[in-house]
């Protein structure tokens, strides 16, 4: 199944990705296995692909290029949901992390196609 998340030119999908973003980086400090880290390589893969690189004056950071899709197979949807849900968020950013976390409730729920049987 994959999950899919649709961000549309505005500032609320700006603000959900750079929350989700943040989410990735800050959320994943446990202990790993090579799987666990595949699985943030192909979501840091696809947040990079619907997104540019800006310099701030805190540095680099990811600029979502919307409107944008984000397609991510379950087990790494559920890895994202779990760093955004695991990070030490701010009280200030509370609001933002509330509507973050609603919105990844509803990403839509797509079948993958499974393959024909081979005949032999």
């Amino acid at each position: 199944m994959i999950r899919r998340l649709v961000f549309d030119d505005d500032d609320k999908s700006r603000q959900r990705f750079k929350r989700l973003y943040e989410g990735l980086l800050l959320g994943g400090n446990d202990r790993k296995n090579i799987e666990t880290i595949r699985r943030e390589a192909r979501v840091l893969d696809a947040l990079d692909a619907i997104s540019e690189k800006e310099q701030t004056v805190q540095g680099e950071q990811r600029k979502l290029v919307a409107p944008a899709t984000l397609e991510l197979q379950q087990a790494d949807f559920a890895l994202l949901e779990q760093y955004v849900n695991n990070t030490a968020w701010l009280p200030v950013v509370s609001r933002q992390i509330v509507d973050l976390v609603d919105w990844l409730s509803t990403a839509e729920k797509v079948e993958t196609p499974k393959e024909p049987a081979k005949k032999e």
